[in-house]
């Protein structure tokens, strides 16, 4: 999976529009293989830490107060999916 389908999937659960990180988790956990794409997607994604804040905050509907803030969020939102962190916020809330 690159990073654009990666980010894609993010945008579709996680938006403002539509925040819904339960059932992306359900449906990575439903496709054991596309868990592991996204999973690794993930983490390179989280590795390059190249997140273009005003990009994300456009396109999720959501405002971050600084990039380290977004990639805070998003490591959030990685351990829910993918260890026992808990359910994620929308930003701000």
């Amino acid at each position: 999976m690159n990073f654009g389908d990666w980010r894609n999937s993010i945008l579709c659960y996680l938006s403002a529009d539509s925040f819904e990180p339960e059932v992306l988790k359900a449906r990575l956990h439903a496709s054991p293989g596309w868990r592991e794409e996204f999973r690794l997607a993930f983490e390179a994604a989280l590795a390059a830490n190249n997140f273009n804040i005003v990009e994300w905050q456009r396109d999720l509907n959501f405002q971050f107060g600084s990039d380290r803030e977004l990639r805070a969020w998003l490591e959030k939102v990685f351990k829910f999916l993918f260890a026992s962190g808990g359910t994620p916020t929308a930003p701000g809330q």
